[in-house]
Formats: structure tokens, sequence, C-alpha cells
């Protein structure tokens, strides 16, 4: 009998793990590919022809620091350039196609980590995932948090009425949640409808269920009282992230939401925000808000003429 011959690992390199990002990367989807062609190029001087198993958290950290101290060329008030200082917000960019990167070649089983670097906190942003970062941390979660994390994401409930839903308040049938007035943070009853993932995530979960099972997520038999703890941030900081609060994976939902056009009046219904003032913060994230909107003025048939110019500035 002839023995198994070994099973070799082939070595990967930064070209390799940029290349295989491109590769998936949709031109529909990623709406600022100029951007990240930079952020590649920049990468690519800095560990070209390096192994990926040999980056490490300093690497990338002194990677950052050479962006910030470089700065960037703008043109001066009466001729010439002069340096100015990139803006924190620009470094974060430039680490997330880093993470992007690398947590698709962690995917592919090329490396067993992403090198961490912590972000700068924005002023004034509101913290959510893309769809890419999410799937990265949905990959660390341990498997008592993963459906947990995923009806968050995929409903937009606050973090206690997912950790303490109870059977009582689903509906199935209507395929809705809906919430009790003592338990909704305005004090008002909320009524809360399901997408087909949500709906397939309770549906696997009441095929698990024991007769004395009140809450829908419970484990150990109790419900997790907060589940922000050190199994998320360990998903977090595996997945190239910063430290996050649980409430972003709400941010997360509303703002998947604004960027696929649902109008804000649905996105507040959908949310249960009482004020539509807190659904404007997710506004900028909408391609075609008000676009849609720039034709209004023109002729409605072909052979309508438009107002003169002339008259129209008068």
């Amino acid at each position: 009998m002839s023995a198994t011959p070994a099973r070799t690992t082939v070595a990967r390199f930064w070209e390799d793990a940029a290349q295989a990002y491109l590769d998936r990367c949709d031109a529909d989807e990623k709406r600022d590919m100029r951007s990240i062609l930079d952020h590649l190029l920049f990468f690519g001087e800095h560990f070209g022809g390096r192994l990926l198993s040999e980056i490490t958290d300093a690497d990338i950290a002194d990677a950052i620091d050479a962006k910030r101290t470089q700065g960037r060329e703008v043109k001066a008030t009466g001729g010439g350039t002069r340096r100015r200082p990139v803006a924190t917000c620009t470094l974060n960019r430039y680490y997330a196609t880093f993470a992007a990167v690398m947590n698709n070649a962690r995917l592919r089983g090329w490396v067993n980590r992403v090198p961490y670097w912590r972000k700068f906190r924005e002023k004034g942003r509101v913290e959510w995932l893309t769809h890419e970062e999410w799937r990265a941390v949905y990959q660390h979660l341990p498997q008592h948090l993963k459906p947990l994390a995923e009806f968050a994401v995929m409903t937009g409930l606050r973090q206690s009425n997912v950790t303490h839903l109870r059977w009582a308040w689903v509906d199935m049938d209507n395929r809705q949640v809906v919430v009790p007035s003592v338990a909704s943070k305005s004090g008002r009853a909320m009524t809360i409808p399901m997408n087909d993932r949500a709906l397939e995530i309770l549906r696997s979960r009441w095929e698990r269920r024991t007769p004395d099972d009140e809450f829908v997520f419970p484990h150990r038999g109790k419900p997790i009282v907060d589940p922000a703890q050190q199994a998320w941030k360990q998903a977090l900081s595996r997945a190239g992230l910063p430290p996050l609060r649980w409430h972003c994976l709400r941010h997360s939902w509303a703002s998947w939401h604004a960027q696929a056009g649902t109008p804000p009046q649905v996105l507040q219904r959908l949310g249960g925000w009482q004020q539509l003032t807190m659904v404007e913060r997710y506004s900028h994230l909408q391609p075609s808000f008000v676009a849609e909107f720039a034709n209004a003025i023109l002729p409605k048939t072909a052979t309508e003429p438009a107002a003169p110019i002339a008259h129209a500035l008068t």
C-alpha cells in the first residue's frame, strides 16, 4: 500500500490577496473603486512581495503611520502646492480596505487572522458595518451568539428586545414581532415585520425549542443579558474592526435600508422611531433620495418646449 502524499500549503503573498479581493469586487457594489485601487497601490508599496503570514499588527500600524506622515498634496493660494495632513477618517478607510483584503484571504484559508489596527473614532459618525464587515464578524461569533446577532441585524430590533424576545411576542403567520409597550423604549407597542431571513431564523429556533422555553434566544436556559462581552469583542478584533457597541447592528440594518433606497418614512415605521429626525442620520447613504426629482421641472413630453433660460432667471 502506497503512503498518502503529504498535503502542501501554497505560500500566498500580498499580491495574491489583493488580486483575489479585486476579482470578487462588483463594480455596482463598490462605488468608489478608484479609492480602493489607490489604497491597494499604497499597501503594495509596503507589503509587496511579503508573505501574508508575515504581515503583523505592527506592520499595518507602521503603514498607517507612514500614510499619516506622508500627507497629501493640495494647491496653495497664490500658486504652488503644500502638504495637508491626512484626515483620520481617510486613514480609517485605508485600513478598512486592508482588512477587507485580509478577511477575504482568511476566508480562503490563506491566513489565520487579520492584523489589527485600532481605528480612529470619528466624531458624529454613526457606527455601522458594511455587508462585508458583518460577514467577517459573523464568522468569528460563537454558535450561541450567531442567531441572536443575525436576527438583530435582520430586524433592527434593539438589544433588549432581541435578548429578551419572548415567543408570546412572535406572530409567524403574519411575519411580525409585536413588542409590548412595557418592553418598548418609546413606551408604545411596536409591530415589526420580519424579512425572509429573520422568519427563517425563528422557524429554526421554534423547531428546537423545549416546552419550558419562554425566550426565543436562551443560552443555558436563560436570556443573554449582555451579548457584547468578550466573545463579541473578540469577533470584532479578529475581523479587523475597532471596538463597537452591539447597537451598531441596529445602525447597520438602518444603513443598509437607506442604501437600498427604503423611503425615510418607511424606515421610521420599520425601526419604531417616533420622530423622522432620527432617520435623517442615514439619509446621506441613500443613492437616489433626491436625485430622482432632479428632472421634475423638465417638460413632460418631448414636444413641449422648456422655459427660456432668460425668463427662468427673471
